[in-house]
Parts: structure tokens; C-alpha cells; sequence
């Protein structure tokens, strides 16, 4: 790899080598076939790397009129239908059961006007992206769609400020398709699925190393951190 060239053809020339942090499925797309088999194969693999499924979110601004803003924490795990039921572990994880809810203004009240708070509700990786792919974002069947599959995280925050509806000032719904619109991620996915993350961000094109959720350790803000590290010490004589 000599450099990349930008979407507007600008090519940038690379001095030691190109660390990318695309999407995994996404590289393919974006390197020559037929430098070498063993270059092909491995774009091959690339390709078939397991999918998460893909996140569901509701953002809502809340009038904090006379909560009592101490009692609450600043995250909490809630399971729309329990933690036990039919089919074992896979029911904990089946379509938006487990649900995450962040009140960051907990820790730092300046995070939101005075007098009001944000919750972010999300269904942790559970969403599937089949059920959004035929939708097309803006029209009235997509936001119907958009109320209707958010009603659980709705719920979740209700178990915590039973009358948030009311307090509602602000409502935001973000689905899958809107995942992978502004975050450029196929099929809306999460992420690799951990027993399919590459081991390490090596790659057979020389002068290429790879960074992001798709290479070990995985998912997460931390994890792709230690990735980006791991691709940078790769440039660094030992």
C-alpha cells in the first residue's frame, strides 16, 4: 500500500503504511483484487467475518421537575422480558430484551439545561436489521416503525421515572438504518462477532495494518483504542 486516495480523488501518499479502520466487510471495497491469491483469499474471509446484530436507541430530554435527581444512578440494566424464559441464555439476548439506560447527568448535571435531564435508552446489539432493511428512512411507515419498536425502551426508562412520558421534551429514535448511514456500518452492525474477530491487525498487503472493532480485542471504545495502538507500535521498530 503506497497511500489512499480520497473521495474526491485527492491521493495521499503514505511515508511508512496506511493503518485502516474501516468496517472489516467494507476493506474489500475499498483494495484491488488479483494482486495475489493469497490477497484475494483473505478479502474472501473478510467478507464471510460474523455480524452483530445492530442497535436500537431513544435519546429523550426530560423536565426534571421534582425527581429526586439523587436516587438516580447513572446506568442501569433493565430486561424488558426477565432474564429467565424459553430457549435459555438465548432468551437474555433475544430481540430487545436486554436494555441499557444511561443518565449521564448523574455524574455531570452541566450535560443538560438546569431543570432538565437526558436519558439514552438502547437495545444492546439484539436489533435485527432485517426487519428495517425494505423501510425507507423518512416516510410515515418508518416512523410508525420507529414508535412501535421503541415502546421497550420506553418501558425501560419507565421502570425508572414512571411518568418520563410526561416529562418528555425531546424524543429521538434511532434505528439500525440511521447506524449504518452515519456511522457508515453494513447492515447497521454493531460490530464482529467475538469468536470472529481477526487476532491482530496484520494483514498479507504490505504496508497495511488494520484497526477497529473487527480486530481483537473487539467491540467497544476501549478495546478499538488498544487496536489503534497495536496498529501504531506496528510502524515502530523494536
Amino acid at each position: 500500500v503506497k497511500g489512499v486516495t480520497t473521495k474526491d480523488g485527492e491521493v495521499i501518499e503514505a511515508k511508512e503504511g496506511v493503518i485502516c479502520n474501516a468496517p472489516v466487510w467494507s476493506i474489500p471495497s475499498l483494495l484491488r483484487r488479483g494482486v495475489s491469491a493469497e490477497c484475494d483469499a483473505w478479502l474472501d474471509k473478510l467478507e464471510s467475518i460474523e455480524m452483530t446484530r445492530s442497535y436500537l436507541h431513544l435519546h429523550v430530554g426530560l423536565d426534571a421537575s421534582g425527581l429526586d435527581l439523587s436516587s438516580l444512578q447513572p446506568h442501569y440494566t433493565v430486561f424488558d422480558d426477565g432474564m429467565v424464559g424459553e430457549g435459555g441464555a438465548d432468551h437474555v439476548v433475544k430481540d430487545r430484551n436486554m436494555i441499557a439506560l444511561s443518565n449521564p447527568c448523574a455524574l455531570d448535571p452541566s450535560l443538560a439545561p438546569e431543570g432538565k435531564i437526558m436519558v439514552h435508552s438502547y437495545a444492546c446489539g439484539n436489533e435485527d436489521y432485517a426487519v428495517w432493511e425494505r423501510m425507507e428512512r423518512g416516510t410515515p411507515e418508518y416512523e410508525e416503525m420507529k414508535r412501535e419498536r421503541a415502546e421497550p425502551l420506553w418501558r425501560a426508562i419507565e421502570s425508572v421515572i414512571p411518568d418520563a412520558r410526561e416529562r418528555c421534551e425531546v424524543e429521538l429514535v434511532g434505528s439500525p438504518l440511521t447506524h449504518e448511514r452515519f456511522l457508515n456500518r453494513p447492515r447497521g452492525t454493531y460490530g464482529a462477532a467475538a469468536e470472529a474477530l481477526l487476532p491482530d491487525g496484520s494483514t498479507p498487503v504490505p504496508g497495511l495494518v488494520l484497526a477497529g472493532d473487527g480486530v481483537f480485542p473487539g467491540i467497544g471504545v476501549p478495546s478499538v483504542a488498544l487496536s489503534g495502538v497495536g496498529a501504531a507500535n506496528a510502524f515502530v521498530s523494536v
